[in-house]
C-alpha cells in the first residue's frame, strides 16, 4: 500500500456516523417545508454518460427507489465530461447531478458553481495500465514513457503523482499526456501511449481488448480514495431541503441495493453502459460503492488542488466543511 486512510474498521464506523449525521440534518432541516412534494417540480437531474460509477442513479431509477421516496426526477442532461455537467449546474439547469469529486471541487473553488457533496457514489475504481508488450513491470521502470492521465487536478492525476512519490519520482521525469479515457485505448491500439491511469470500465476495457495490463490498482495507490459524489446545488438543497433528503434516501437504498445483488447489479450496470456482462463485472471489482462521504479524504484532496495551485482553496478545511453537506 502506498497510502492509507487509517484502521477499515475506524474508518466504517467514522462513515457510518457520517452518512447517519447527514440523513439526520437533512431531515430536521425539511421540516415545515410544506411545498417538498411529488406536487412540486421535477428533481432535475444530470449524469455522466454510460458512467459505471453512477450505477446507483440508474438502479435507484429502475427499481423505482425515486418514487419511493415521493420523488419526480427527470434526466435532463448526459454528459460527456465533468466540466460539462458543472457548466450545467452553473447555468442553473441541474438541482442534482452525479458527478466525478474531482470537477465538482474545482467549479466549487474557481466560482464556476455553486454545489455540495450529498453523498459519496463510490470509492477506488481506477488503475494504472501499462501496454501489451511491454517493458514496464515496476514504477521504477515508466522514466521516460508516455503516460496519460486525463486533466491536472484530476483524482487520476493525483493518484500518479503519490504512485511516483513513493519510488522518488515524479511527473517531470515520465512525458505526461493529457487525454480523455476514450482517447487512450485508442493511443494504446496505436502504439503511441506506454501507460495509463484512468477510471473504469476504460481499465477493464483495455484488458479485454488485449491492449493493456493492470500494474496497480487505485486501492493500492490510495486506498478508499474518493471518486464520483451525488451533488445538490445550493438553492435546490436550502429551497427543497425535503426533497433532498429523499433523494440521500433513495441513493442509499440503490447503493445497498448494488452490495446486495452484485449478479444484478452486473446486469444492470451492463444495460446502462452498454458494456457486456464480463467487462461490467470485470471493472466493477475494483470499484467500491458507497454513500458515506470520508471527509478526511476529502480534504487530503482539497489540500493537494490548494498546493498545485489547481484551484482557489485558501483554507482546505473551511471549504471541506461548506463542500460536505453535514458537516
Amino acid at each position: 500500500m502506498i497510502r492509507g486512510s487509517g484502521s477499515s474498521s475506524v474508518r466504517r464506523m467514522f462513515a457510518a456516523f457520517l452518512s447517519a449525521a447527514l440523513a439526520l440534518f437533512l431531515l430536521l432541516s425539511a421540516t415545515g417545508c410544506g411545498d417538498d412534494s411529488a406536487d412540486g417540480p421535477a428533481v432535475r437531474l444530470g449524469h455522466l454518460r454510460s458512467d459505471l460509477h453512477q450505477l446507483a442513479f440508474y438502479v435507484a431509477k429502475e427499481k423505482g427507489f425515486f418514487e419511493d421516496e415521493g420523488l419526480r426526477v427527470e434526466v435532463v442532461g448526459v454528459y460527456a465530461s465533468g466540466p460539462d455537467e458543472m457548466a450545467a449546474f452553473q447555468a442553473g439547469a441541474l438541482d442534482a447531478g452525479y458527478v466525478g469529486i474531482a470537477p465538482a471541487m474545482a467549479a466549487v473553488a474557481n466560482g464556476r458553481a455553486d454545489v455540495k457533496a450529498l453523498a459519496q457514489a463510490n470509492l477506488n475504481g481506477s488503475a494504472l495500465v501499462v501496454r501489451r508488450p511491454t517493458s514496464i513491470f515496476g514504477l521504477e521502470d515508466l522514466p521516460g514513457h508516455r503516460v496519460a492521465v486525463p486533466n491536472p487536478g484530476t483524482m487520476q492525476d493525483l493518484l500518479l503523482r503519490l504512485a511516483l512519490a513513493s519510488r522518488g519520482l515524479s511527473l517531470g521525469d515520465l512525458q505526461v499526456a493529457y487525454m480523455a479515457p476514450p482517447e487512450m485505448l485508442s493511443a494504446m491500439f496505436s502504439g503511441s501511449l506506454d501507460a495509463f491511469l484512468a477510471w473504469e470500465p476504460f481499465v477493464a476495457r483495455a484488458e479485454a481488448e488485449g491492449l493493456g495490463s493492470v500494474m496497480l490498482d487505485s486501492r493500492l495507490i490510495w486506498e478508499d480514495h474518493p471518486c464520483c459524489i451525488l451533488a445538490v446545488s445550493g438553492s435546490f438543497l436550502k429551497d427543497r431541503p425535503g426533497e433532498a433528503a429523499a433523494l440521500l434516501r433513495a441513493h442509499l437504498k440503490a447503493t445497498a441495493y448494488i452490495n446486495e445483488h452484485p449478479d444484478e447489479a452486473v446486469r444492470m450496470a451492463a444495460e446502462f453502459t452498454g458494456l457486456s456482462e464480463e467487462v461490467a463485472a470485470a471493472a466493477m471489482r475494483r470499484i467500491t460503492f458507497t454513500g458515506d462521504m470520508n471527509a478526511q479524504a476529502v480534504l487530503e484532496y482539497a489540500r493537494f488542488l490548494a498546493e498545485e495551485g489547481l484551484a482557489a482553496i485558501e483554507d482546505p478545511a473551511a471549504f471541506v466543511r461548506d463542500f460536505l453537506v453535514g458537516q
